[in-house]
């Protein structure tokens, strides 16, 4: 998994940032006390804290001269980097990058010189409505790379006004845009007070941020220039998403899942679907036709037969996007029958979701 990932990345991490540091002993001892306190347990907290920070504790902040000063260093911590997000994105295509995959990513994204605007994944039950300096640098760094995409146009995310407005000096210190940005497309208005809304208005807004972030897959695959050398590899990792989705979809009639298992298993559908459509985007038009007839087979050879209908009209819906139609305010597609996907409802009138 790539949980077990994350895990398998601590010492590759804790290697490469000590490399720089010559004397043997201090270098162990580095290794190890990094080690340590990146094994340590992960906690979301409220109000943009974090946990306190590695380079925060004296013994090691003393020894940061040392750390990551040498090109041979910066060189490992970005191969490794490199490599381990391939290795994420093409074995587990379907699912978001777990937080501590994330946190090792952004150790050695810092350790590289990158500083990549990596997010991780926001608790729907403490959010505060607010977005931390990563996520606005994710929203900018993703509408210059999808901009104009399938993926815009099926979300219909702004990223012309994205654009426009980080090109504005002039601009206010209001709340931040990407919130903005995600309740107005979420359709859900902002609390009085930061604990004024329910899971469920808060789920479909940081939903809308992931959408707009494309939660790290922008950043990752245009950095490393896996927008092209993987174009190739898109179309087969869709399958993936979209054979995933059918066989997630059949537990959900199932007698003996809960209500919960049920919420998760629509959230985490929903978050496939999107990395395929995120594939498809950098596809090319002989890959999404084939993509389209091997989709539309799987669904009358595997799905559910009361999902089968709905994969269709899903389909269905996503080829009139890709032929240039649009969804209607409300996230519908009137001649397919077809909605947008997402994970999240908001309980108003008009949630689009």
């Amino acid at each position: 998994s790539s949980e077990t990932l994350a895990t398998l990345l601590v010492s590759l991490s804790a290697r490469a940032s000590a490399s720089g540091i010559e004397d043997t002993t201090l270098r162990a001892v580095y290794q190890a006390a990094h080690t340590a306190f990146q094994r340590r347990r992960s906690l979301l907290l409220v109000n943009l804290e974090s946990q306190v920070r590695l380079q925060e504790l004296p013994w090691i902040s003393c020894l940061e001269p040392w750390l990551g000063g040498d090109g041979g260093s910066r060189a490992q911590s970005g191969a490794i980097l490199k490599q381990t997000s391939k290795l994420a994105i093409t074995t587990f295509p379907h699912t978001l990058l777990p937080n501590p995959l994330v946190e090792r990513f952004q150790s050695l994204s810092k350790s590289a010189g990158m500083d990549l605007p990596l997010t991780k994944e926001l608790a729907a039950d403490i959010f505060c409505w607010e977005f931390g300096a990563s996520f606005e640098r994710g929203m900018v760094y993703a509408a210059r790379v999808m901009q104009g995409t399938l993926y815009e146009r099926y979300y219909d995310l702004p990223y012309d006004e994205i654009l426009a407005r980080s090109r504005d000096e002039s601009r206010d210190d209001g709340p931040s845009h990407l919130i903005v940005l995600s309740s107005r497309l979420a359709h859900v208005e902002r609390p009085r007070t930061v604990w004024g809304s329910g899971a469920a208005e808060n789920g479909a807004v940081i939903e809308q941020a992931q959408l707009i972030t494309t939660h790290n897959l922008a950043v990752i695959c245009s950095h490393f220039g896996f927008l092209e050398s993987m174009r190739s590899v898109f179309p087969s990792l869709a399958k993936s998403c979209f054979t995933w989705r059918l066989r997630q979809q059949k537990k959900l009639h199932m007698s003996s899942v809960n209500w919960r298992v049920k919420l998760q298993t629509t959230k985490n559908t929903a978050y496939a679907w999107r990395h395929l459509v995120f594939f498809l985007s950098f596809c090319r038009d002989e890959d999404l036709a084939e993509f389209f007839e091997w989709a539309r087979a799987e669904v009358s050879a595997q799905a559910h037969p009361q999902d089968q209908q709905n994969s269709r009209t899903d389909l269905a819906a996503l080829a009139a996007v890709v032929a240039g139609d649009k969804f209607d305010q409300d996230g519908f597609h009137a001649d397919s029958g077809g909605r947008r996907v997402l994970g999240w409802r908001a309980p108003t009138k008009r949630s689009g979701n």
